[in-house]
């Protein structure tokens, strides 16, 4: 994975309905006029995602080495049709396209796109780079998402790239037999594709910020730039072939790309499709540990909503303004409806929860059923937590409804049992590590629990962000068994069937860090339109 960029640019400068502002980018504004001129209609978002890609790009140094910018937007031909860099290279639509909000899709057998670059007079030899953002994994033989060649001329003169889900992806610059076809393996098709001559010795090939193995394949030699201009979704060679069938949310052409700028250019691309909701892959976020934890959760097979996104990031800013952030070992967001995702620990790549069956997930968090499922944090208190500067959090969505459960939590004895919201005998009960606190006036189970020990004497819990009840009781001893999350890893279980909507693991809170614990946490669920 190519390292991104820490100079993210996420704020839009809104156009329109934001207030007194500097105004469009020049650059994209003249985008706008040809749009215009030429019959499209863009909305307020296009506008808006067009100003900030034109701003990302040129603050990152990726925008003076475009020759052709096509983003897609404007549900139109017209509109798709523009060069965002220049009012050069405006493209031709062959019939068989279909545009939406997502970008335009070609029909796969007859559909292309000139582009009217020519890379023998507009591009420089060893020194070009095409990319391709597919929204669509197909795995159509032979076919060409962007490009041109002479053909079947010895040697060869390319400047192509190709996408195939299986078999194998080829890119094709100004190359010769042995370099004209790099082949790499990919499983899904979808995303920013790169295909880059930096130099005349080296060819690489990205995917969504990845570089594919291999790496980097050397260049035998130059035979020339095609003369005939370059097609999108198919190769032009002595007419249109290698019908593509991808729907197609952005696509350049220009001079070579260092990794740096690959990277960058990447990042650009990401954010404004994103800002589109249209974006395929983990999506772009201003706070590190937020981005890390995203790319996790996509790494893991999961998916998250922008919306999901977006608040998992101001969860962590909230808490490390909160001053609580270094206080967490293992904390459960339960964002992503599913497994996958809701197993990654925000915090960091240790204690990825692993899930029994028995739980449903939903966009409101994760439904143990009460009667075998657990999540297995990993999390083992006598390795990893101090006896006495521990807490566990649990934001419950469900009332309890009988019966003696236990929400997360493990025990050796009872001297070092570590649990919260233990619901039998007439009370709710809260352990940590030897003491034991009973909410006998509780009635309520929903909202964010929370029990902290700070000393060797004194235990407190919390309720929805204030201090419950505090006990003094000495500590005890720490157990040797993982924190469950959904059940108690003990001799009795005690399976809970209480919806998880947030959990956490770590060192003992204040009073202070609790309160503001709970405000972050109760901002995220809100942002979530599941706060209780």
């Amino acid at each position: 994975m190519i390292a991104i960029s820490n100079a993210i640019s996420i704020g839009l400068n809104r156009l329109g309905g934001g207030g007194p502002g500097p105004g469009p980018d020049p650059d994209a504004q003249a985008f706008f006029d040809r749009v215009a001129a030429a019959g499209g209609v863009l909305t307020e978002a296009e506008t808006t995602a067009v100003n900030q890609l034109v701003l990302n790009m040129k603050d990152n140094g990726t925008w003076t080495a475009m020759k052709a910018i096509y983003p897609m937007v404007g549900s139109s031909a017209a509109a798709c049709a523009q060069n965002l860099k220049s009012s050069s290279f405006t493209g031709t639509f062959s019939s068989g396209w279909t545009f939406a909000s997502t970008g335009a899709t070609p029909n796969g057998t007859s559909a292309f796109m000139d582009t009217t670059l020519t890379p023998s007079v507009s591009l420089s030899a060893n020194n070009i780079h095409l990319s391709y953002y597919s929204r669509t994994n197909s795995a159509v033989a032979n076919s060409t998402s962007i490009g041109s060649d002479i053909a079947p001329t010895s040697p060869l003169e390319y400047c192509r790239l190709t996408i195939r889900r299986t078999g194998d992806v080829a890119y094709n610059l100004i190359g010769n037999t042995t370099i004209g076809l790099s082949q790499y393996v990919v499983t899904d098709s979808r995303g920013l594709f790169i295909a880059n001559a930096p130099n005349s010795s080296t060819r690489k090939f990205y995917q969504n910020n990845t570089q594919l193995t291999p790496t980097s394949q050397t260049a035998l030699g130059t035979n020339g730039l095609s003369t005939r201009t370059i097609y999108l979704s198919a190769n032009h060679t002595n007419i249109a072939s290698e019908f593509d069938n991808k729907e197609c949310a952005f696509a350049s052409i220009g001079d070579g790309l260092t990794d740096t700028q690959a990277s960058n250019f990447y990042t650009s691309v990401q954010i404004f499709n994103q800002t589109l909701n249209r974006q395929v892959g983990a999506q772009i976020v201003s706070d590190a540990d937020a981005q890390a934890y995203i790319n996790r959760v996509y790494t893991a097979g999961g998916t998250l909503t922008n919306t999901e996104a977006n608040a998992v990031n101001q969860l962590v800013i909230d808490m490390k303004s909160a001053n609580v952030w270094t206080a967490m070992k293992a904390v459960y967001p339960m964002v992503g409806s599913s497994a996958a995702a809701c197993a990654q620990n925000l915090k960091s790549s240790s204690f990825t929860g692993t899930f029994t069956s028995g739980w449903t997930f939903a966009s409101t968090g994760a439904t143990p059923n009460g009667t075998s499922a657990y999540m297995d944090t990993g999390f083992i208190p006598n390795v990893n937590s101090s006896l006495n500067n521990a807490h566990l959090s649990y934001y419950s969505r469900t009332q309890l409804t009988g019966g003696s459960k236990i929400d997360i939590g493990s025990t050796g004895g009872s001297t070092s049992e570590y649990y919260l919201t233990y619901d039998g005998f007439g009370g709710t009960y809260i352990g940590m590590h030897g003491a034991f606190i009973n909410l006998t006036t509780l009635t309520t189970t929903t909202k964010f629990f929370l029990g902290s020990r700070i000393s060797s004497t004194q235990v407190k819990a919390y309720y929805a962000g204030s201090l419950w009840q505090t006990i003094t009781q000495n500590s005890g001893s720490l157990n040797t068994r993982s924190v469950y999350v959904g059940a108690f890893n003990g001799a009795t279980p005690y399976y809970s069937n209480r919806q998880c909507a947030f959990a956490s693991i770590g060192d003992g809170l204040t009073d202070t860090q609790a309160s503001n614990f709970y405000t972050s946490v109760q901002t995220f669920q809100t942002s979530l339109s599941r706060n209780v």
